[in-house]
């Protein structure tokens, strides 16, 4: 229904599922097994209830699921099935266990860094691009050269499919499909390594972490990922938020560490960044200052409420007007299109058998038809840019510029058609909320379309990875005045507490709001209340800010199999680190 083809060219997130769950499954035996052996002693602690809600309403909304095979295996491209998502919940688990370990804890962490650091060295060439050396020129980025391309398409592939990643120069998009997920990822790795760096007394452990959190603050600003950038801020915000209430700030923290220390790390790190972001805004030709300048803009004109129809600002001429930004409004009713662009205003009536071109004041409109174009065309200055041709099924193909809408002719009228579901009445969407600033950011249209889909999955979602199956796909003329794509495929809905709620029900949604609060509410605890320093606190408030921030993304990104791993571990981790350190004080120790 969605794809031309039997076969989907997906590189970077299927593989990632197979392994993810293979890789699961092996950690779950382990698991077992040292349980049975008493190796590994199992947490007593009510959170298990909230996990289990969520795992239980994911297995019943698959079961009752229209679609059971996206359900189980997930949609294309996203690959968040069910299997998947009991896959989260068994890594958050068997984390909450395991960390409370000192070994065990070092190990996830190595883990974590390396897949950190080589995804980042794999960015950092992606941001490069080229280099110029001995008068050739070499194409930097892996999954651009032969090795890359040889490593991940298939044998049967390679002769015969050419690879065109086209993504912006000087942009990031290291494994993880796409760049807000670059984003998602890097925040949470960074905001840990720059905690260990500012805290750790090792200077050799320390400076590998300078280096770290150097390499992923490059792909953080690479990604141009602006959810990502908010993410970080406002969880750095909150951390100062917490930091201005707690309680003798001045006190020495740890043995051979002090709020000397603490700040001559602090302004070192923010040094270093400094230098580092001048440098990077300076190769990229101050694509990151503007991507910024893009983040405040988009707020600003939020916040203003600006007329829709306003002229572009420089920053968005910088970054040129997109098609949709030509599109004023469209609307199609039985006997009429009105199709409204910043050129001009045009009518089509259907009279009998008839179509009558007319401009919006009501002037008649004659077309002419061009060979070399293929098409009708109107010998009117402004309405150049507009042609259309009439197929032999009485589909009206309508062009703007390189924009298209098919609008099928029948004895009812005007009907929308597409190829993929045919003829289907034009009828309009259920919306809730954000009226006028959809134009502004596309997710407002993604949110308000999605927000009364609620009503039907209060207990029970449509299915895990369903949203794409359930959306109002038939929304063109929306599509079209938004996305410059009538036809375009809304996949997710740019929210990951939507995405839980519709795919899982919204019971499971406040299952998770509680594993989250919880954890942040006991976190901000620890930090208010500790007046100590042990590597279970340092490392329970790098997670804190590198989860706080992923959760705050999340209003903005949805979750994904290329980074919602890292995310249910590290905030497994976060939940044994912060038991350990409840535990230590309870007994009046620290380590």
């Amino acid at each position: 229904m969605y794809w031309p083809t039997g076969t989907n060219y997906d590189f970077f997130s299927y593989y990632k599922m197979v392994w993810f769950l293979v890789l699961t499954l092996f950690a779950l035996i382990i698991f077992i097994i040292g349980l049975k052996y008493k190796k590994i002693a199992l947490t007593k602690t009510w959170i298990y209830v909230p996990v289990g809600i969520y795992a239980l309403t994911a297995i019943l909304s698959t079961v009752f699921a229209k679609h059971k095979d996206a359900a189980l295996f997930g949609f294309p491209d996203r690959y968040e099935g069910l299997f998947v998502i009991l896959g989260y919940i068994l890594v958050f688990i068997i984390t909450l266990n395991v960390a409370q370990n000192r070994g065990a804890l070092k190990l996830i962490l190595t883990g974590l860094f390396f897949s950190a650091f080589f995804a980042s060295l794999i960015g950092l060439f992606q941001f490069i691009g080229t280099i110029q050396l001995f008068g050739k020129t070499y194409v930097l980025d892996l999954f651009k050269t032969s090795l890359g391309q040889w490593l991940i398409v298939p044998g049967a592939y390679r002769d015969a499919l050419t690879l065109d990643f086209r993504f912006a120069v000087h942009q990031v998009y290291t494994t993880l499909y796409n760049t807000n997920f670059v984003g998602s990822f890097m925040e949470m790795t960074l905001l840990l390594s720059i905690v260990l760096f500012i805290y750790d007394p090792n200077k050799k452990r320390k400076l590998i972490y300078c280096i770290l959190a150097m390499l992923i603050f490059t792909n953080w600003l690479g990604c141009l990922s602006r959810a990502g950038y908010l993410g970080a801020a406002a969880s750095i915000l909150i951390l100062f938020i917490v930091a201005v209430f707690r309680y003798n700030p001045l006190k020495k923290e740890s043995k051979g560490s002090s709020v000397r220390s603490l700040c001559i790390n602090s302004i070192l790190i923010i040094c270093l960044f400094t230098v580092l972001f001048l440098f990077l805004n300076f190769f990229s030709k101050s694509t990151i200052t503007m991507q910024f300048s893009r983040l405040l803009d988009t707020a600003d004109r939020i916040i203003t409420a600006s007329d829709s129809d306003a002229q572009p600002t420089k920053t968005q001429d910088i970054f040129q007007t997109k098609p949709k930004d030509e599109i004023k409004d469209i609307r199609i009713t039985p006997d009429t299109i009105y199709y409204s662009t910043t050129d001009a205003d045009m009518k089509i009536r259907l009279i009998g058998n008839d179509l009558q071109f007319s401009t919006g004041d009501g002037n008649q409109l004659v077309p002419t038809f061009d060979k070399k174009k293929n098409g009708y065309v109107f010998n009117y200055p402004k309405y150049s840019k507009f042609m259309f041709n009439l197929a032999k099924n009485n589909v009206l193909f309508l062009y703007y510029r390189k924009l298209i809408i098919q609008v099928a002719i029948t004895n009812q009228g005007f009907k929308n058609y597409d190829e993929r579901f045919g003829i289907t009445d034009v009828k309009e969407i259920p919306s809730w909320g954000f009226e006028g600033m959809e134009r502004k950011a596309t997710r407002f249209y993604g949110w308000s379309r999605s927000i009364p889909m609620l009503k039907d999955t209060v207990v029970l979602g449509n299915g895990p990875d369903t949203f794409a199956l359930h959306f109002p796909q038939l929304d063109y003329v929306a599509k079209m005045k938004y996305y410059a794509d009538p036809y375009l495929i809304i996949d997710k809905p740019h929210n990951m507490y939507l995405q839980i709620a519709l795919n899982t029900g919204v019971v499971s949604l406040i299952c998770v709001l509680i594993i989250f609060v919880s954890y942040i509410a006991t976190s901000i605890k620890i930090i208010l209340t500790n007046m100590t320093r042990s590597i279970y606190t340092t490392i329970s408030l790098g997670v804190f800010l590198g989860t706080t921030a992923y959760m705050i993304t999340a209003f903005f990104n949805d979750s994904l199999i290329s980074v919602a791993p890292v995310f249910w571990i590290m905030l497994g981790l976060g939940y044994a680190v912060n038991f350990v350190v409840l535990g230590e004080r309870q007994q009046g120790t620290v380590n």
